[in-house]
């Protein structure tokens, strides 16, 4: 019981606060217009306009914690590029005057299972 009333005020409350912005919208472009700044037009404009972009944010906001993570995981990568490494690969090495190798092959054994 306690829980279906905590959710209907949640969802009052965020019906509220989308109203009112509404309702603060209209207004603010009912002075406007008034004033002769901008046309009813104009003003339906701006308001779609910030309805869309706030429905795209919405949608976006699932993801953010896999751009958090990829913005952390891009740090490593970046700290591991730049490293200086332990090995001096412009040092004098040695040079082994022959090298001779054999390579035998056999005793392996190999199974093909039937499906």
């Amino acid at each position: 019981m306690l829980q279906s009333l905590m959710t209907g005020v949640a969802l009052g409350l965020v019906q509220l606060a989308m109203m009112g912005g509404y309702a603060l919208a209209m207004w603010y472009g009912s002075t406007q217009v008034a004033a002769g700044n901008y046309t009813g037009g104009q003003v339906l404009q701006v308001m779609f306009a910030a309805l869309m972009g706030g429905m795209a944010l919405a949608q976006a906001a699932p993801s953010i914690p896999y751009f958090v993570a990829g913005t952390a995981a891009g740090g490593k990568i970046f700290k591991a590029i730049h490293r200086q490494p332990v090995i001096d690969h412009d040092a004098p090495g040695d040079t082994l005057p022959t090298v001779k190798g054999d390579l035998v092959r056999g005793g392996e054994a190999q199974a093909y299972t039937n499906m």
